[in-house]
């Protein structure tokens, strides 16, 4: 699913209305999230909405506003991959306290969270890895 689909996509892609996933309560065993989240004024509703259609977890990608100059990296890495395809950039990017809460407040407990992620070659990474990047399982604690 996504709220825009790109021209010369090589993956089928649903468009959605970017709040409600069109899919019936514990529809699905997973949801992911690749670098998503940060791109909705709030985080929160799609986390709502895939706790609500996901089993067993959610697998999540996205990024931390961790360090110095977090925000100006994530904000050039952002404007640079998407600008040009017309992708919304509220450049919403959250401290970990700001995920730990949303994950406690929504019911959902940490299973996994992964921080050295090794995206980047040297010397590349000593700009935009960082810790800036994160891997996590969440699952329901209902």
């Amino acid at each position: 699913l996504d709220v825009l689909a790109r021209p010369r996509a090589t993956i089928p892609v649903s468009l959605f209305d970017g709040v409600h996933l069109p899919f019936g309560d514990r529809e699905f065993d997973a949801v992911l999230f690749a670098d998503v989240l940060h791109h909705t004024s709030d985080p929160r509703i799609l986390l709502r909405e895939a706790a609500r259609v996901a089993h067993h977890g959610l697998a999540i990608k996205d990024h931390l506003k961790q360090g110095i100059l977090a925000f100006r990296t994530l904000s050039f890495m952002d404007w640079m991959g998407n600008a040009a395809h017309g992708v919304a950039l509220p450049y919403n990017y959250w401290r970990l306290d700001q995920w730990t809460t949303a994950f406690h407040d929504l019911g959902l407990k940490t299973v996994v969270w992964e921080t050295r992620l090794g995206l980047y070659p040297w010397p590349a990474r000593l700009l935009f890895e960082r810790l800036l990047h994160f891997v996590a399982w969440v699952q329901p604690t209902k």
